[in-house]
């Protein structure tokens, strides 16, 4: 049974169809088409909406930019306090 219900104006309710999913979503209608609507429930349930993935992507890369790069040194550095802590 869907969680996500549609409410008509005369109280009835419905679940959203596989179409008004892949809306959601982003994906062009009958994206899914091919499949038997329990599959594509739940691909579409599986899947991530398009602009988030391009906004999550674009994040973790402006974040991984601003990250200064380890250097040797450092990793040393902490394999040694990491060994320090290991014997106490």
């Amino acid at each position: 049974m869907q969680k996500h219900l549609v409410m008509h104006p005369d109280g009835r309710l419905r679940g959203l169809t596989p179409i008004e999913w892949e809306r959601l979503q982003g994906f062009p209608d009958d994206w899914t088409q091919p499949a038997a609507y329990s599959s594509r429930y739940k691909q579409l349930g599986d899947a991530m909406n398009v602009d988030l993935a391009t906004w999550l992507g674009r994040r973790i890369l402006s974040v991984d930019a601003a990250v200064p790069l380890l250097t040797s040194n450092t990793t040393e550095a902490w394999e040694r306090e990491l060994a320090i802590a290991a014997t106490a």
